[in-house]
């Protein structure tokens, strides 16, 4: 298994198929290629699974279809169980529902993974995507107004 740590001290991420917790500091630590320990946060399991644009797909990544990653009206985020590292993908897209654009949330497993783009991940800008999507629903909606 490798996994995925977020190093606040250096601004990037950095992988590692070791970590351990430290109950002195309350915090986990990685396995750095150079043998150093590095304490880091937002740990997730890498899938071993490559998006088309050549990022391993990890937890915590938000995911796009590679052929249309400009619309605004869906995305994915990668999430795992807690008691399990098997991931799966949170897909959120917009549906017109009884004359209303609702937003329907599917939890799916990634089953073609050269179909998708990493995006970015939640830790750093699912803010984002999300306010493109209600935007994008707000505009779907003003359109069947007026």
């Amino acid at each position: 298994i490798k996994y995925r740590g977020y190093d606040f001290e250096n601004e990037k991420w950095i992988y590692s198929a070791t970590i351990m917790w430290s109950d002195a500091v309350d915090c986990l630590f990685m396995l750095k290629e150079n043998c150093e320990w590095q304490r880091v946060c937002n740990v997730g399991v890498c899938s071993g699974e490559w998006a088309r644009n050549n990022q391993e797909i990890c937890e915590g990544d938000i995911l796009k279809e590679y052929d249309n990653f400009h619309d605004t009206s869906q995305y994915g985020v990668v999430k795992r169980d807690v008691d399990s590292i098997k991931i799966y993908l949170e897909w959120h897209y917009l549906k017109k529902l009884e004359g209303e654009w609702i937003e329907i949330i599917n939890k799916t497993e990634i089953y073609h993974s050269r179909d998708y783009k990493v995006v970015g991940n939640e830790y750093e800008n699912l803010e984002e995507v999300r306010k493109e999507f209600l935007e994008r629903k707000e505009m779907l909606e003003n359109e069947h107004l007026g």
